[in-house]
């Protein structure tokens, strides 16, 4: 028998047949094939705790001081100045002087830290003072016409006992004998006219707090 030929029939393609390509999940992908041989990453016991995660750090603001340690960031200094402290109260004088000049003198004077009413005579100031009784202290003229300062006040020891002790008098001539024994036994303040803003305030301010 003679031997049979192995030439491809005419026609037929001589390229060796291609391999069949392999599944998408193991051609690299984002579906990889999982190695059989690597094992699961273990999970936590139950009980377990986990330690808790860092807090999240935010941006400081302006003025906040950062901490090298991690910790909170300080707060900004205050720059609040303190309150100053008040001042004596004011107070609510009433002055007796039959002199216009005077009265302006001491309203001046007295302006800034006082309240002063002013009126002309002693008649005047007990009217007054059955009206509105409420003044922290007196100041009053030792010689006057009708009415003597010294006078005045017995008339108020009658009607506001409690004023009356809140009285200083200001005198600018020499009363009669009886007058200056009396001012010298007196526990009331006596000032000369020519007494300067310090020592008439401090005079008036003892009195109203007595």
């Amino acid at each position: 028998m003679g031997a049979r030929s192995t030439s491809a029939p005419a026609g037929a393609s001589t390229q060796p047949p291609q391999e069949e390509a392999p599944p998408s999940h193991a051609r690299g992908g984002f579906l990889k094939q999982r190695n059989p041989a690597s094992p699961p990453p273990p999970r936590p016991e139950s009980g377990t705790p986990r330690p808790p995660s860092p807090a999240p750090r935010t941006a400081p603001t302006r003025g906040e001081t950062i901490r090298p340690d991690g910790q909170e960031p300080a707060p900004p200094p205050s720059f609040t100045s303190p309150r100053p402290a008040p001042g004596p109260a004011r107070l609510r004088v009433l002055h007796v002087d039959d002199e216009p000049m005077v009265r302006t003198l001491v309203r001046r004077m007295l302006g800034q830290e006082c309240e002063v009413i002013s009126v002309a005579s002693p008649a005047e100031a007990l009217e007054l003072l059955a009206q509105d009784p409420h003044f922290d202290c007196v100041l009053s003229d030792v010689t006057m016409p009708q009415m003597t300062g010294v006078a005045l006040l017995r008339r108020v020891e009658s009607l506001a006992p409690d004023l009356a002790r809140r009285w200083v008098f200001l005198t600018g001539g020499s009363p009669d004998p009886w007058t200056r024994a009396y001012l010298l036994a007196s526990p009331h303040a006596v000032l000369d006219k020519g007494a300067s803003r310090e020592q008439v305030l401090a005079a008036l301010r003892k009195a109203a707090g007595g």
